[in-house]
């Protein structure tokens, strides 16, 4: 997250679950889904006291040989599309 001159009014932590998935491209839609819970003690999804928060990603997602290697469909023509759902709602239903 970065800092701007709105943080004063938002809520921290992010307290809204963010889903991630890394579409396939192929016709067997084996999409590779994850989600980032909110959690207090994720300082990356606290309020930002510099420019910006420290990363935070998810260590095993998706192993890179999905992307690499032309058998997996994850990557057609240089491209990938990765989807991001924030669940504002908090109904924690699978979005993709």
């Amino acid at each position: 997250l970065m800092q701007t001159e709105v943080d004063p009014i938002l809520v921290f932590p992010v307290p809204h679950d963010i889903h991630l998935c890394l579409y396939d491209q192929s016709s067997e839609r084996k999409h590779v889904c994850a989600v980032l819970k909110a959690d207090d003690h994720v300082a990356a999804l606290s309020c930002p006291k510099t420019e910006r928060n420290e990363e935070v990603g998810l260590v095993k997602f998706c192993p890179l040989t999905y992307l690499t290697d032309s058998k997996y469909r994850y990557r057609v023509d240089g491209r990938y599309f990765i989807g991001v759902y924030v669940d504002f709602l908090g109904d924690r239903s699978q979005p993709f």
